[in-house]
């Protein structure tokens, strides 16, 4: 499973969505499921599946689908 749809497979879990409805219009501000709390398991869940760390800061910025994937692929890479 690549990158996109392990991220895809967090939020789903996380969030009880359809993966299937995950694009890059997926975000805090449309999903009534997706609180600060949410935010939170959703920041933990993708360090832990992926071996990384995001700051503070920068937890707060990631909330749509494509920054969180864009983010963890920056992480991975550096």
């Amino acid at each position: 499973m690549n990158i996109e749809e392990r991220v895809k497979q967090i939020l789903a879990k996380i969030l009880n969505a359809d993966p299937s409805k995950i694009d890059r219009h997926f975000s805090a501000e449309f999903v009534k499921e997706w609180d600060s709390l949410q935010q939170m398991n959703i920041i933990v869940a993708l360090e832990e599946e992926f071996g990384i760390r995001f700051g503070e800061a920068e937890s707060i910025l990631l909330k749509n689908y494509s920054s969180l994937q864009a983010a963890v692929k920056k992480k991975l890479d550096d």
